[in-house]
């Protein structure tokens, strides 16, 4: 029974039983013992959790939601904001040349005009800023 269309007069139902039982005939479930449970690591409390499969899916695909220039701009807002606890000069180096690369790639990245306004940092400036912070919070930072 080779058929894509219920013949007439078959149930529904008996119609796909058929197509099962041709399925199996032809070996097509076989290796279904061995294929991967697509239902692995959900949940079962999370049922009331309509969007269960698409936090799955972004969290296996490694995806991520928030587009990449809010992203930065997130990264550079939490840097500035927890400016005094960079332990030393060099970390803070470090973390604002990273930044800056993800700022141009970014802005490369994006086509949008929109979103083009967040400039690189400027470092001096920032380890300014650092040195100040830490500071006024009464800690004698080493520079180095």
């Amino acid at each position: 029974m080779n058929v894509t269309r219920r013949p007439a007069g078959m149930s529904s139902g008996d119609w796909i039983e058929a197509l099962i039982h041709q399925a199996e005939r032809e070996g097509k479930f076989d290796c279904v013992a061995h294929a991967p449970d697509p239902m692995a690591g959900v949940d079962p409390n999370s049922a009331d959790d309509e969007n269960w499969w698409l936090k799955k899916l972004i969290n296996r695909e490694g995806l991520t939601v928030m587009p990449e220039m809010l992203a930065v701009k997130k990264d550079v807002s939490a840097l500035r904001c927890g400016l005094a606890e960079v332990p030393n000069e060099r970390e803070l180096r470090t973390r604002c040349t990273e930044l800056n690369r993800r700022i141009i790639a970014a802005d490369l990245d994006n086509s949008s005009p929109v979103a083009k306004d967040i400039a690189p940092i400027d470092i001096d400036q920032m380890v300014g800023r650092w040195r100040t912070a830490r500071m006024e919070r009464g800690w004698n930072a080493c520079w180095s």
